[in-house]
Formats: structure tokens, sequence, C-alpha cells
């Protein structure tokens, strides 16, 4: 999608964000200056990711890319050895001289 090129283009994209960003920043109780800031930062992106071109199959290229780097990790946990974060060692260590050594 080209963005458009056209000075409404502004004043739209700020019609459709105002529409839901200003109701929600005013429930929050936010100040009338930060509304205008959080506006002008939502329609500044909102034009910048209509501006970069997305192919076609990006999204299912992603999608596959994550999947296979998900199973990777998933298969290769049980190649190396696990151990204890540092703070169990110092919680089972502290046990160990409080109660020093004693079951209960």
């Amino acid at each position: 999608m080209n963005p458009p090129n056209s000075s409404t283009f502004v004043a739209e994209t700020v019609e459709r964000e105002s529409s839901w960003l200003r109701p929600a920043l005013e429930r929050e109780g936010a100040p009338e200056e930060e509304v205008d800031h959080c506006l002008a930062t939502a329609v500044l992106v909102r034009g910048v990711m209509n501006a970069i071109p997305v192919p076609a199959q990006a999204e299912t290229e992603s999608c596959e890319v994550a999947v296979g780097e998900m199973k990777d990790q998933l298969l290769g946990r049980g190649d190396e050895p696990v151990q204890a974060p540092w703070y169990l060692k110092v919680g089972q260590r502290m046990r160990h001289v409080f109660t020093l050594n004693k079951k209960r």
C-alpha cells in the first residue's frame, strides 16, 4: 500500500487516531498537552507504518521462521545440563547454615 501524497492524509490520520486515543487518555486523566503529544506521535507512527512496503508473503515467512526457531529451541533443551539459578543455590546454603543440616 502506497502512502497518499495529499495534505488530507495528515488530517484524516489525526481524525482516525483521535477517535480512540483522545478518549482513552482523557479517561486516564492525562493533561491536554500530553494528549496532543501522544496524538502527534500516533500520527507519525501511522504515517511511517504506511510508508514501509511490506511484501505479500512477509507475515507467512516470519511465522515459519519463528516456529522453526521455537522447534529448534525445544528440541535442543535436553542437550545441555540444567543448572539451578544462583539464588536457589544461595537459599539452599542458607537453609543448611540456619538449620545446621537438621532434618525436619
